[in-house]
């Protein structure tokens, strides 16, 4: 009987140190959950496309373009479309595509200009530049996959089976 006890009282001591430690890892995870906080709130809704080169960042939002340096402060561009992606281009260009089409700006520009492509009305919901060609964009509608070689005037269809409605 005392070998049994004392092994009941070795489980027991284990059993209790088991709990302690999950109970302490669980106040310790929640006390450095509580512990963050956002960099930045804005009142633009949702966030629908994100881009960043070396200071600067851009938010894509059903209101247009939003821009910041640091993250914590962020302005509104002149432009008012609702921007579904943003890309940046390795010539230092910039497209975003939203409803009323493609836009691009160069080099910090202020301002964005519409792009006129090939095939006209292209609305594309995604973009993806290549680093290793300039010029060189992916996009997708939809129902298909596009590609630009020249900075995204003219497209051409890549394939049109993609596996659903693209988002990313």
């Amino acid at each position: 009987p005392r070998v049994a006890y004392l092994w009941w009282g070795i489980a027991t001591l284990v059993v209790l140190v088991w709990v302690v430690a999950i109970f302490w890892l669980s106040m310790g995870s929640r006390a450095r959950q509580a512990a963050q906080s956002p960099v930045a709130t804005l009142p633009v809704g949702q966030i629908q496309a994100v881009a960043a080169t070396e200071g600067e960042l851009l938010l894509g939002t059903a209101r247009g373009l939003q821009h910041s340096q640091t993250g914590e402060s962020w302005r509104a561009l002149p432009m008012s479309d609702n921007i579904f992606a943003l890309t940046l281009l390795a010539d230092g260009r910039q497209l975003a595509s939203g409803s009323k089409g493609l836009w691009q700006r160069t080099d910090g520009a202020e301002t964005w200009q519409n792009v006129v492509t090939e095939p006209a009305g292209l609305q594309l919901l995604t973009l993806a530049a290549t680093t290793a060609g300039a010029g060189v964009v992916w996009g997708t509608d939809q129902r298909a996959l596009y590609l630009s070689h020249d900075g995204g005037t003219r497209w051409e269809i890549a394939s049109t089976s993609l596996p659903g409605v693209p988002r990313s």
